[in-house]
């Protein structure tokens, strides 16, 4: 797929689809264009990603020529983006530059909001909440960003955002425009990506250095388990490669995930009283996002690889009552789901997280997670790391001992 049609067929940039109703100023400048093009180019290869179909155990090559404002600067990053493309989804990239001058060609007001700590994505889902919680706990003086998805999801996002608004009045909030595309392909590895580039722009133009990604470790890592498709969109070496294409664009920003040695389980048992009530309105189901329709009450699965992991974490410290409905509830053994399909995922996504307890309690489960002391800026990674999954193997256990869903 070439971007450039992408881009006839949108009749603009995505940069100005997405980034409209977002108050940006300081953009008209070179390096304010390097950030356009940012979001262009990760637009593009996103667009590949969920309009080309995947094969099983066959990769995508994605053939894309981007405009850019700087073709020879870009050039440079060819080899950062492959790699990144090729780790987060198992693809291949092709991708040449030309040039064309940008411009944001709706007038801005210019306004200037200093002091800004970060800027965090707000997705709507279970640990971005919980960083929005760790932002005010810190004293951060924060901006959120979302991305629009399905009406369903919409509307959660929406309460989270008021939530979150009202909690911690000293932030900002945008919520990017969707891209008007047909979804081929449900798994789309390179969303967050997507995420960070329109991230980045909201940083630069309000003089912010740090973007924060909150997801917890144990799906950060994400490790290979029973043949499954796993994407790596925040795990540390997505993070260092991302860092380094902005290095490459000499764009002052850093990403970090302040998560990256945490549970998902300390994670929401450390949230106070009002955060742990409007749990119920964060998405955390795969399934129902990749396919909206199959429920007619619009629940979240409850036996996808996200939804088991969201049960395992509240349930091993006893906050299931904050929880939301699912379709295969708590407590619902093997032998009570009556749907062949729901039966067939419900007992693979048990099986995953048994083998990655089990791959814990062994010590072989560095062997699939890839982990190098370049990704990480921590000398104690590792020792960080291993307290992360043994605590994980923990929670594990009293989930399985609780419910003796077998």
């Amino acid at each position: 797929m070439m971007a450039y049609d992408f881009f006839s067929s949108l009749n603009a940039h995505p940069y100005e689809v997405m980034l409209k109703n977002v108050i940006l100023k300081d953009i008209d400048t070179e390096q304010g264009g390097i950030i356009l093009d940012l979001v262009d180019v990760i637009a593009a290869i996103y667009c590949c990603d969920i309009t080309i179909a995947r094969q099983i155990d066959h990769r995508r090559r994605f053939n894309i020529c981007v405009p850019v404002t700087n073709p020879e600067m870009w050039g440079e990053t060819k080899t950062i983006l492959q790699e990144l493309l090729s780790f987060v989804s198992k693809d291949d990239l092709s991708v040449n530059f030309i040039k064309e001058d940008k411009k944001l060609l709706i007038d801005r007001l210019s306004l200037n909001f200093p002091g800004f700590h970060n800027v965090s994505l707000l997705s709507g889902g279970l640990d971005s909440f919980c960083g929005a919680h760790q932002n005010i706990e810190s004293g951060f003086k924060s901006i959120y960003c979302g991305y629009k998805i399905n009406k369903f999801e919409q509307s959660k996002q929406t309460a989270i955002r008021n939530f979150v608004a009202a909690k911690h009045s000293d932030s900002l909030s945008y919520f990017f425009e969707k891209l008007n595309l047909e979804k081929i392909e449900p798994t789309q590895a390179t969303r967050s990506l997507l995420f960070l580039a329109l991230a980045c722009a909201v940083a630069y133009t309000n003089d912010v250095k740090v973007i924060h990604i909150y997801e917890n470790g144990v799906l950060s890592l994400n490790p290979v388990k029973n043949g499954r498709f796993t994407t790596k969109t925040t795990h540390p070496k997505t993070i260092k490669l991302f860092n380094e294409l902005l290095s490459i664009l000499k764009i002052d920003l850093k990403v970090s995930n302040p998560f990256q040695y945490k549970t998902k389980g300390e994670i929401i048992n450390k949230l106070d009283e009002g955060f742990k009530a409007a749990i119920v309105n964060t998405h955390t189901c795969s399934l129902s996002r990749q396919n909206p329709h199959i429920f007619e009450k619009k629940k979240q699965c409850g036996f996808c690889i996200p939804c088991i992991l969201r049960k395992i974490s509240l349930a091993s410290y006893d906050n299931e009552q904050f929880d939301v409905e699912y379709e295969v509830n708590y407590g619902a053994k093997l032998t009570d789901v009556t749907d062949a399909y729901q039966k067939v995922e419900y007992k693979s996504s048990l099986e995953y997280f048994k083998a990655y307890k089990q791959d814990i309690d062994n010590k072989t489960i560095y062997q699939t997670l890839g982990l190098k002391e370049m990704y990480y800026e921590d000398r104690d990674f590792l020792q960080k790391t291993d307290e992360m999954l043994s605590l994980f193997s923990q929670e594990v256990e009293r989930y399985l001992v609780k419910y003796d869903i077998y």
